[in-house]
């Protein structure tokens, strides 16, 4: 069970969900994350995939992290360890029994 690995999950939210959005999720993490990892994983979406490829090369900008942090965008089956984010944001999305098994480990941010 995912609870057994004690994780830290961040949940960044948007009311909507557009490429823009999407976009200034993508932005957050990449602020939030690139001083404490030298690499970001994320799901790789065939619709935006080349959105995401540019919002993420343009948050490394922003975010002064070009030459220290990179970022993978990946299809599920090439990392299991995508396998968890989907297992807990699938519970969080879902409510009820499902969100309070994952709350204690999540932190929502909203963006």
């Amino acid at each position: 069970m995912i609870r057994g690995f004690q994780p830290v999950v961040d949940l960044y939210r948007r009311d909507q969900s557009t490429l823009s959005d999407r976009k200034l999720c993508l932005q957050a993490i990449v602020r939030d994350t690139a001083p404490v990892a030298e690499r970001l994983v994320v799901e790789r979406d065939e619709a935006s995939l080349s959105h995401d490829r540019r919002a993420l090369h343009e948050a490394r900008e922003r975010s002064g992290c070009f030459d220290t942090f990179r970022f993978d965008l990946l299809a599920p089956k090439a990392d299991p360890l995508l396998w968890v984010p989907d297992a807990i944001a699938w519970s969080w999305m879902r409510g009820g029994h499902w969100r309070q098994a994952v709350a204690a480990f999540c932190q929502l941010k909203e963006v």
